[in-house]
């Protein structure tokens, strides 16, 4: 098909391209010069820019087979970890973010169509997808955090007082100064929320890499971050003149943030480190961005309840984390542990003085002061300790049941569908009600 750099790159160039495509991508050529190799495979996402993402199909038709498209998805992956290290070759830092831009975009329309998708899927726990997520979240953390530290300079800057012009300076160049800011801040966003559009995609289809234990940590605090900052309360004291226009599109974000929440809830290790985020976890961000993709009808309502049950399930948590006490209190005197006097989770009985204590403290004891009982002070290893099946059961059933009246109780304060609607006043870039895809091509369509 013509058209390609106005007809110079045809149909033929195209498949000859592919062809050495995947010689690139065989063992024989793994240790190709990198830079060139870069220079290749930015074509391949230059080329899909200037066709509006039609390469993707392009691409699939030629590679043919499955392995093929496996082999090509973890070669990409693999190439968008590798590019961090290309400033050694000569490629600043503005050519790793292109590249990786561009990649972003590909991937983004890629990965919605199936075969690009199982080629994802069977990346899973491979080296090539964790080194992919870890520079995907760095990378997205790092252009949106800097996106609204120049978004809170231009505030100061907007709310100050007009300052007397120094001497020798013009009032056009304070001007230019101030549009030069907002430039940055439109090309960081830009940037930002590729990578965004990106982490939301992956997650849909491959949630499973980031209950990682390498990588919990740091999406936990990513989500909190930015459902910190996107909630009405925070969007509020942005206040910029034609906010508009910066591209911050606050209610797809939320779309976003909320789906991504969604599709990790089934981690218990993401959910840990969710509320042990002491820096950005916050109940009322989570209700506030929660309410308004239900009044703004952002997600389906599937998954605002799912959500709901989220925060719900993150509050429970916290509080039987912080203030076990507070469920606790009142347990009856044979599950509290006989050394700490403190409620058992997992009750052991001792042989020779047959009392009955909390494993963890147990151990702890054995550690520090030796391997004796410690109410008679006879030998005691932790082989020695005999479980208690049945006090454990009636423990776990207690215990369930408290939490099931204390989460009750949360529920009446956690509806969203009784919430007020937050207000964005400001925020009229989801008048479609919604629509992710048409929301998606507008930027697309944009950029080019």
């Amino acid at each position: 098909k013509k058209g390609y750099y106005g007809g110079s790159f045809g149909s033929a160039h195209f498949r000859l391209y592919v062809r050495m495509l995947q010689l690139f991508l065989s063992e024989e050529y793994a240790g190709a010069n990198p830079h060139v190799k870069a220079k290749f495979m930015d074509l391949l996402f230059t080329l899909n820019v200037v066709e509006e993402g039609r390469i993707v199909g392009e691409l699939k038709g030629l590679l043919r087979e499955q392995p093929n498209i496996d082999a090509f998805v973890r070669s990409v992956l693999g190439f968008y970890a590798s590019v961090e290290f290309m400033s050694e070759m000569g490629a600043g830092g503005s050519s790793k973010f292109r590249y990786r831009f561009f990649i972003a975009k590909f991937l983004v329309r890629a990965l919605e169509q199936p075969e690009y998708a199982a080629a994802l899927r069977a990346a899973l726990h491979t080296k090539q997808l964790s080194d992919f997520v870890a520079h995907m979240l760095t990378d997205l953390n790092y252009f949106l955090e800097e996106a609204f530290e120049k978004m809170a300079e231009i505030r100061a800057k907007e709310s100050a007082p007009p300052a007397p012009t120094p001497a020798g300076e013009d009032e056009d160049a304070q001007s230019s100064s101030a549009a030069q800011l907002r430039e940055q801040v439109k090309n960081y966003l830009k940037f930002g929320r590729s990578y965004l559009r990106l982490f939301d995609k992956v997650s849909e289809i491959c949630a499973a890499v980031f209950e990682d234990e390498e990588w919990a940590f740091k999406v936990a605090r990513v989500l909190n971050f930015y459902a910190a900052k996107m909630c009405a309360r925070s969007y509020r004291t942005l206040r910029l003149d034609n906010i508009g226009a910066l591209g911050l599109k606050p209610l797809e974000f939320i779309r976003q943030l909320v789906s991504i929440y969604v599709r990790l809830a089934f981690s218990d290790r993401l959910k840990a480190e969710l509320i042990a985020d002491e820096r950005s976890y916050d109940k009322e961000a989570l209700l506030d961005i929660g309410s308004t993709a239900y009044h703004r009808k952002l997600v389906p309502e599937d998954v605002i309840s799912r959500f709901e049950e989220l925060v719900l399930e993150l509050e429970a948590l916290k509080v039987e984390r912080d203030d076990l006490k507070h469920i606790t209190g009142d347990a009856p005197d044979e599950f509290n542990c006989g050394l700490t006097f403190e409620f058992m989770t997992h009750p052991v009985k001792l042989p020779s003085s047959s009392m009955v204590v909390e494993l963890s403290a147990i151990k702890q004891h054995i550690t520090l002061n030796g391997e004796y009982d410690p109410f008679n002070r006879q030998k005691l290893t932790l082989a020695d300790l005999e479980e208690v099946p049945e006090l454990r059961r009636r423990i776990d059933a207690w215990l369930d049941d408290k939490k099931a009246q204390y989460r009750a109780q949360l529920r009446a304060r956690t509806a969203l569908a009784d919430a007020r609607a937050p207000d964005y006043s400001d925020a009229d870039d989801m008048r479609d009600g919604g629509d992710s895809e048409s929301v998606d091509s507008t930027l697309l369509g944009r950029y080019n």
